[in-house]
């Protein structure tokens, strides 16, 4: 039996796309923040613990840290394989540079895992090199954080430009992001309620963009969710689906492959389920939670206490109009909703602790 993580953490009983990869003879690294932990015993070494062979890490947010020093993108704590020292060097380009000494270091094949702090708060003016909005000096939050968000694309093109033209052909390369944009930084005319860390389409939905061999160019609107990315990264990785200990896993996603190979195949998935529940997920106030199931068209949520809210986002990029109580509803509509939101959540495989 593997240990078990402190509460707040990722449980070292799950498997990670790491694990996979060093099971299928993979060198492991991983760059940027890493959140799946506190600061609690052994966060010093949380990566190495689920499959990372190398790692350098900001614990948190990088005005978090594992002592009450005050830390910002140009002074933050920057954990190397369980050495942690503290750096002047902006976080995006430190990250960056990490990534890019990983590529030229690791004996192929590898996978790098590289999560950029950026552009999460503090927000504060990247180096102007890094960024064309030209003088910061009193600017606000959302073309700080516009700034955040170029120099990432900077630095994204100087990490992908340390691959050889041979490596490049071989190489898949993911990009994503794990929530919206911060409601302080959203601008019209964007409802400022569609942001992280809300369910809204907002809050949800992010850019994800994949090339590698055999990717086809195009754009796919299957449903999809980032649980879909293990199965995929397990099939380009001619990885077993199982844990270290070789039992099968759980999965709540799926291979993506036909819809790389054709962005036109029919979805595979009638609905896609999101949840948020306490603060942060602390334990210890599980009982809030908000809950929401939605398929090509209609999506459908209710908290709780048992209030609803349906939107038919046939013509729509936000959920903005509610349709309960507006007379427009369709009852079988919702009735179907309803019982499809009911069967995922008596059906799922976990159980969230304190829940």
């Amino acid at each position: 039996m593997r240990r078990r993580a402190d509460p707040y953490a990722l449980p070292l009983e799950e498997t990670s796309i790491a694990e996979l990869a060093q099971a299928a003879g993979y060198s492991t690294s991983f760059v940027g923040k890493w959140h799946l932990t506190s600061y609690t015993e052994g966060w010093e070494s949380a990566p190495a613990d689920h499959g990372f062979d190398w790692f350098a890490i900001a614990g948190g947010n990088l005005n978090i840290t594992s002592l009450p020093v005050s830390t910002d993108y140009y002074f933050w704590e920057r954990n190397e394989n369980g050495r942690v020292a503290y750096t002047e060097t902006y976080a995006t380009r430190a990250q960056a540079d990490d990534a890019v000494a990983r590529i030229q270091a690791m004996p192929e094949p590898w996978l790098l895992v590289l999560s950029f702090s950026a552009p999460h708060g503090p927000f504060h003016a990247p180096p102007p090199e890094l960024h064309t909005l030209g003088d910061l000096d009193g600017a606000g939050v959302p073309k700080l954080y516009r700034a955040a968000v170029e120099a990432v694309d900077t630095e994204i093109a100087r990490v992908l430009d340390t691959l050889s033209a041979e490596q490049a052909e071989h190489t898949y390369v993911v990009f994503t992001a794990d929530n919206g944009t911060p409601t302080e930084a959203v601008l019209s005319p964007i409802p400022r309620d569609q942001s992280k860390p809300s369910l809204t389409e907002g809050g949800l939905r992010v850019p994800l963009i994949l090339s590698g061999p055999g990717i086809q160019p195009g754009v796919s609107p299957a449903l999809s969710g980032l649980v879909d990315l293990l199965p995929t990264f397990a099939t380009w990785m001619d990885a077993p689906l199982q844990s270290p200990e070789g039992d099968p896993l759980v999965l709540d996603g799926i291979d993506l492959s036909p819809w790389l190979e054709d962005p036109s195949a029919p979805d595979s998935r009638d609905t896609l389920y999101a949840e948020r529940f306490s603060t942060n997920g602390r334990p210890d106030d599980s009982e809030f939670y908000r809950r929401f199931i939605r398929g090509r068209r209609w999506k459908y949520g209710r908290d709780e206490v048992g209030r609803e809210q349906l939107f038919d986002l046939a013509d729509a990029l936000y959920d903005t109009d509610e349709l309960i109580g507006s007379g427009e509803e369709d009852p079988q509509i919702l009735d179907g909703m309803r019982s499809t939101l009911d069967e995922v959540v008596t059906g799922r495989p976990y159980e969230y602790p304190g829940r």
